[in-house]
């Protein structure tokens, strides 16, 4: 098939939606597709578009049913589509969300957000990733890892919050890898890094340096208002590192209703808690450990490319 694939984020950006975009193009070369990835869809011919992000990229998807309307078009489900747009701007995201053949959620709990009449339409396809590193344990810190872009919906000071509320004799330090949003976000991060001695922010880095860190790593937190499905998440568990998540549906839609990493969104007392049984309580730390041991699977690159060609050949039948 000829398929295009729409993503609103720029081709050196690292933003999710551009990472995202550019692995499912690997993955549809790879199952014999030819791909181009757009940040817009103007009149090009093809069988088969896939969006990211209903809202964002309701003018791509209008023009291309226009210009295609035998073609097939797939609709991939951000976390600000079915947890805010939805709402906030709620007939224009829907109209976009029923244009499509096929919604695409990125994690198990997008069901009960998507309207009754849609949900015919919703297949999930949780993402992949692969971490190649040796674990490498931290030898004088216990290194608590933040990734993420400093934007308000990733919430991105609570891990250093909760850090201040840590006794003297903590070993942990956090480490927040992800570029700032606007210049207040990097003017806030430089802030907290100078008068938080727990807290270090070190910008963007590329995806070669970050599984290094994450086998570093003794836990990743995760404190997100909404996800559509982490890629963080899938990272962490694939090197084997235990995740603290605010218990928002786009993280339980991964790590599942009976994961006992999670806090309460709005409760940075209970984060630090949380963190702080993690360094001291060696059994709660590998009981986490092991939950996150037994959801590799789930995340293998091999099970998504499966799911995508299931996809793809339900599309042609």
């Amino acid at each position: 098939m000829n398929i295009i694939l729409v993503t609103p984020a720029p081709p050196n950006s690292t933003n999710g939606n551009r990472v995202s975009a550019n692995r499912w193009a690997k993955i549809l070369i790879q199952l014999g597709h030819q791909v181009s990835v757009v940040e817009q869809y103007t009149t090009q011919k093809a069988d088969l578009m896939i969006a990211i992000h209903a809202w964002r990229s309701q003018e791509s998807i209008f023009r291309f049913k226009q210009e295609n309307p035998s073609a097939k078009l797939i609709v991939v489900l951000s976390g600000t589509d079915i947890y805010q747009y939805i709402h906030s701007h709620r007939e224009t995201t829907l109209k976009a969300m029923q244009q499509a053949d096929i919604l695409l959620g990125l994690n198990h709990q997008v069901i009960h957000a998507v309207p009754n009449e849609l949900q015919h339409r919703l297949c999930v396809i949780p993402q992949s990733a692969t971490i190649k590193s040796k674990r490498v344990k931290p030898k004088k810190h216990f290194l608590a890892l933040v990734v993420g872009h400093l934007r308000d919906v990733k919430n991105p000071f609570q891990a250093a919050q909760a850090a201040q509320l840590l006794a003297a004799t903590s070993r942990i330090q956090i480490h927040h890898y992800g570029s700032a949003h606007t210049a207040s976000w990097g003017i806030h991060a430089r802030r907290e890094t100078a008068t938080n001695q727990r807290y270090h922010w070190h910008g963007e880095v590329n995806q070669s340096r970050l599984s290094e860190i994450y086998q570093q790593a003794s836990v990743l937190i995760i404190s997100s208002k909404m996800e559509g499905g982490a890629n963080v998440i899938c990272e962490a568990i694939a090197a084997g590192t235990p995740i603290l998540a605010s218990k928002i549906d786009g993280n339980v839609g991964l790590l599942g209703e009976n994961y006992k990493g999670y806090y309460s969104l709005s409760d940075t007392r209970m984060l630090h808690a949380k963190l702080s049984r993690l360094e001291r309580d060696k059994l709660f730390y590998s009981h986490l450990k092991s939950q996150c041991l037994k959801l590799q699977r789930y995340y293998k690159p091999h099970r998504e490319i499966g799911n995508w060609r299931s996809l793809l050949n339900q599309l042609t039948k």
